[in-house]
């Protein structure tokens, strides 16, 4: 007798899974070298932005030829993706913020990356792209730790390291995310294997704190308390924990010397203001200054006043926002920020009304609370060029993804869940019994 399983919800596969073939594995390596290789040292392998954004451009356009059947659109993000035009139209923006592209980029990215689409292939996409970038970053940043010590990679700042990256604050964030695939990895794996992960956790902190980010480094002690809390309870947290500080005082002088970029950093601060942030505090004043000026659509897509930019060459200005959370509001209107608090806010409600917390969603949370702290320091989320940008965006809807796919997907489909062995592992094709 043949039985057939058969799912309630339209919006999941009920039909067999589609073929993972060789446009996907085109798309998947596309969306992961090509970020990395931007923001890495390497040179010689330049990628420029326009060729960046024709090869995401083919790639989106691969995944929705791929997987048009039952598409919808997530509510919040696309609010916020018209916030993001009407800043554009109701703004008289400079030409040399580029706001137009910049909007076009990002929106890729969100194709590309976040859960703005809506349907089970693209949350099989963005499970694969995650747990291929979960691999290309513990990898990166043992190579970048390796690179360091070994002399091997050349150190652009004075007292601060940058690995394979081209700058410590592209290292300070990515390494605290490796930080956290390796914890999880050490709490979740076997005897064999511990030391190993153990290893690799210790060589991602280590990375850390030489990038000497202030804000990578206590948000990730944040998200590594909450993690432990979560995984084994107040007391066996409490416990961890204190083990935990214990050994760092008793191994401070094997490991003192380099914070040597945090103290410098920190000695500094305080000499100029009396503040530990006080590199970011001007900024945060801009950014509240150009909400109180312009409420409703901001200042335009990645545009800010015009004492808050500098000059990238004779046409293009940067912009280094100091706050995701303020500059959403700043540059695309209040009801775009309120809009983005609560796209981040809901995962966390969810979460704690959600009573089965396996291992997976601890981490995905963890990841995305990192993220929460650090972006009050950074304002990388509408930034397309920057491989923050797509991390932000695809850890975040691996935390919307989770519940819908744990719960209502075909059996086959939970192999692509992030605590699965490996995210490129055949996926058993659907029995009849």
């Amino acid at each position: 007798m043949t039985t057939t399983t058969t799912i309630s919800d339209p919006d999941v596969l009920s039909a067999p899974r589609p073929v993972w073939g060789g446009l996907e594995w085109l798309v998947t390596a596309c969306v992961i070298i090509l970020p990395m290789l931007r923001a890495s040292i390497f040179r010689e392998v330049h990628v420029s932005i326009s060729a960046y954004y024709i090869l995401l451009s083919g790639s989106l356009l691969i995944v929705l030829l791929r997987g048009m059947k039952q598409l919808r659109f997530q509510l919040l993000l696309s609010a916020l993706v018209i916030c993001a035009f009407l800043s554009i139209v109701f703004n008289d923006i400079p030409a040399y913020f580029h706001a137009e592209q910049r909007l076009i980029g990002w929106i890729l990215v969100l194709g590309l990356c976040s859960c703005w689409l809506k349907n089970d292939y693209c949350r099989q996409f963005r499970a694969r792209l995650c747990r291929g970038y979960d691999t290309v970053l513990m990898i990166v940043v043992i190579a970048s730790c390796i690179g360091h010590f070994s002399k091997l990679t050349p150190q652009l700042f004075e007292a601060q390291a940058n690995g394979l990256f081209s700058q410590p604050m592209l290292l300070g964030p990515i390494a605290s995310i490796a930080s956290l695939l390796f914890l999880h990895r050490f709490v979740t794996a076997g005897s064999r294997h511990r030391l190993w992960w153990g290893a690799g956790l210790l060589a991602a902190c280590l990375m850390v704190l030489l990038a000497s980010s202030r804000g990578a480094l206590f948000s990730l002690l944040v998200a590594m308390c909450f993690y432990l809390l979560i995984q084994f309870g107040v007391r066996k947290a409490i416990f961890y924990v204190l083990l935990l500080v214990g050994l760092a005082v008793a191994t401070s002088s094997y490991w003192e010397g380099y914070t040597e970029g945090l103290q410098k950093k920190f000695d500094d601060g305080i000499e100029r203001s009396g503040s530990l942030f006080d590199s970011r505090q001007q900024k945060w004043e801009l950014r509240l200054e150009e909400i109180r000026e312009r409420p409703v659509f901001g200042y335009g897509f990645t545009a800010v006043s015009a004492d808050s930019f500098f000059w990238l060459d004779d046409e293009l200005a940067g912009v280094e926002p100091g706050s995701s959370w303020l500059f959403v509001p700043s540059s695309l209107g209040i009801p775009a920020g309120i809009l983005f608090i609560v796209f981040m806010m809901l995962p966390f409600i969810r979460f704690f009304r959600h009573k089965a917390r396996d291992g997976v969603i601890v981490l995905r949370i963890a990841i995305l609370l990192f993220f929460c702290g650090h972006l009050c320091i950074e304002g990388y989320i509408l930034s397309a060029g920057s491989p923050l940008c797509i991390l932000f965006w695809l850890y975040t809807s691996q935390v919307y993804d989770f519940w819908h796919m744990r719960s209502k997907a075909p059996a086959e489909n939970r192999a692509l869940l992030p605590d699965s062995a490996s995210a490129f592992a055949p996926v058993p094709a659907r029995e009849g019994v």
